[in-house]
């Protein structure tokens, strides 16, 4: 826009989220959606990538409620996904913690993904859109995966290939872990706003 980019400071937002880190061998054979329930969080499609994965998917935990609970609990017949609905935010972190990925299949333009970070509090790492700032949260796949927004196929091919390959997953949460703690927790809020 013309604007001198030595002047431009981009100062994300930050978590106070208390999660704690539970090692690898302890966590669920889970993947976790956490968000509401309503088309622009992409929750359909992801759905329907549950489908087409069929007997080899990994459980899908959703956590959430909106408009479309119904009809996507309908679509989700004879599938590997459980709905538990709303949850306090402890709750939230602590299922988080547990699973081995988190999936944000976004299809609009997020202002930015807390769940995300949370997710990255705790070690856990991230699925996300290729849209708006949402790749760049998870810095070049240090801590997971990116697949196109609304494409069934991409999301299954990127997902299904990190699922069958525990020694990324691992990494990537390492990787989220030094990602949190550099970028995005209260200390390194406080060290941006003073520099």
């Amino acid at each position: 826009a013309g604007f001198d980019a030595r002047k431009v400071y981009v100062k994300v937002n930050f978590s106070d989220v208390e999660g704690s880190y539970l090692p690898w061998q302890f966590r669920d054979n889970s993947v976790v959606f956490v968000g509401r329930l309503s088309a622009e969080k992409g929750i359909e499609t992801l759905i329907k990538c549950w489908r087409e994965w069929g007997a080899r998917a990994p459980r899908l935990l959703v956590i959430g409620d909106g408009p479309m609970r119904q009809a996507l609990e309908q679509a989700s017949s004879g599938c590997n996904v459980q709905f538990v609905g709303f949850l306090d935010r402890t709750q939230v972190i602590e299922a988080v913690a547990r699973a081995k990925l988190l999936v944000f299949p976004s299809e609009w333009y997020e202002p930015f993904g807390l769940s995300v970070i949370e997710a990255m509090s705790v070690g856990t790492p991230v699925a996300v859109s290729r849209i708006a700032g949402l790749p760049d949260l998870i810095g070049g796949g240090k801590c997971g995966v990116l697949f196109y927004p609304s494409s069934v196929a991409d999301m299954l091919r990127s997902l299904s290939k990190v699922w069958g390959d525990e020694k990324t997953l691992i990494s990537c949460s390492q990787g989220a872990l030094e990602m949190y703690n550099t970028h995005y927790n209260a200390d390194a809020n406080y060290r941006a706003i003073m520099k």
